[in-house]
């Protein structure tokens, strides 16, 4: 996390960064800055929601499938459609989430049905506090990005990055790291 921090600090001043913690009204807050890239980490519940936390440390349910609607406006806006990128209506380019739990799939096609053209979805391990694997996923492709390197690139070298870095078995780790949507061709 320092690293991400440190990395995000590092950006020039044309760039617009935030660091907040995820409570509903920060999210939409981000959104609506007009976010290029969204990084997302936490718990998630059956149906594709996330646990965000409330201004009492709740946490409360965030359903994308229905939430992202409302925040960024009709499905489908690209980023080249919406007027001065600034308005809050275009989705990010870009959305990394890094969650536990059984939602995490649902709640990544939630945010590519609203036009996020490139989800990342990460599955953390739920029992462990720090999964170095995710971590150190996370720190590559951002630093690729960051590199000018394409999401596709970004996250292979990432994927690639964080082999061997836990316990999970090679079969796993094809679950663990997804790029999406996969029906795709062409597109990251």
């Amino acid at each position: 996390q320092e690293k991400a921090i440190a990395a995000v600090r590092a950006c020039t001043d044309e760039t617009a960064r935030a660091i907040e913690t995820g409570t509903f009204e920060k999210l939409s807050w981000v959104l609506q800055l007009g976010a290029m890239v969204l990084h997302l980490s936490g718990h998630s519940a059956p149906g594709g929601r996330l646990l965000l936390e409330c201004p009492t440390s709740e946490a409360a349910e965030f359903e994308p499938a229905t939430a992202l609607g409302e925040m960024l406006g009709p499905r489908g806006i690209s980023a080249t459609e919406a007027p001065g990128r600034g308005g809050g209506s275009a989705p990010p380019v870009c959305v990394v989430l890094a969650f536990s739990g059984p939602g995490l799939l649902d709640a990544a096609r939630a945010f590519a049905g609203h036009g996020v053209r490139h989800v990342v979805a990460v599955a953390r391990s739920p029992k462990a506090q720090c999964d170095g694997a995710v971590r150190h996923f996370s720190a590559v492709l951002f630093r690729a990005l960051l590199a000018g390197n394409t999401v596709a690139d970004a996250f292979g070298l990432a994927r690639e990055a964080a082999q061997g870095r836990d316990d999970s078995s090679p079969q796993s780790k094809d679950k663990k790291f997804l790029l999406l949507p996969d029906d795709a061709p062409g597109r990251h």
